[in-house]
């Protein structure tokens, strides 16, 4: 598979019509740009995905778009990066989820993140079973106390989790949450209306709380 490594400007640009909330056409038509290839559906884009891999700071950026349709513009993103024997010493991930932090904080107006952290039961490297910690970063204006799992827990949710071949980070906006007024991009009072609006989201990090 031929690599496709991104600079810091063209990671972000990955990022940036999304959290803009443009239409599903201009969200194409930026990747077009940025990929230099004719793409003009999202089947095209999941092929050119498949024939190269994009890396950022050696994760692989995985674009989901099963849940890109007319009416929502629910994009999910999950980059993942191999396990190596020192990362229990030099964990990339916090510098990862703190650059994709930084994006977002440059495009939602008055965006802070608050940290939830929540103890799940796994089986992972053994067969008995221990808690793990599992921290998720989330828009600290919309926390969603009315929670059945994960990405329900707010409209903007970054979290992590590892197996036995790979570190992953999620990233997933409930743009229906948002909206665009003279430029910027604004947390809606009634945003909580909008949060069971994820129609055929991917079950990532689905704990049930």
């Amino acid at each position: 598979m031929v690599e496709n490594k991104l600079s810091e400007h063209e990671f972000k640009s990955l990022f940036l019509p999304i959290l803009r909330l443009e239409s599903n056409e201009s969200i194409l038509s930026v990747y077009r740009n940025l990929f230099s290839v004719d793409i003009n559906s999202p089947q095209e884009l999941i092929d050119y995905c498949g024939n190269y891999r994009l890396l950022y700071n050696e994760f692989q950026v995985i674009l989901n778009f099963d849940n890109f349709h007319k009416e929502f513009n629910n994009i999910s993103i999950t980059c993942r990066i191999p396990r190596k024997w020192y990362f229990p010493f030099y964990n990339p991930i916090k510098s990862f989820i703190s650059d994709l932090k930084k994006v977002c904080i440059g495009e939602i107006f008055d965006l802070y993140f608050g940290k939830f952290e929540h103890e799940a039961l796994t089986t992972y490297r053994t067969r008995k079973n221990y808690f793990v910690k599992n921290i998720y970063y989330y828009d600290l204006s919309a926390r969603n106390y009315d929670i059945k799992g994960a990405k329900e827990l707010s409209p903007i949710v970054i979290t992590s989790e590892k197996n036995e071949e790979y570190y992953f980070v999620h990233f997933i906006i409930n743009s229906n949450c948002y909206y665009k007024n003279n430029g910027q991009i604004l947390l809606k009072t009634d945003w909580r209306k909008f949060m069971y609006r994820y129609d055929r989201l991917m079950n990532f990090c689905d704990i049930n709380f």
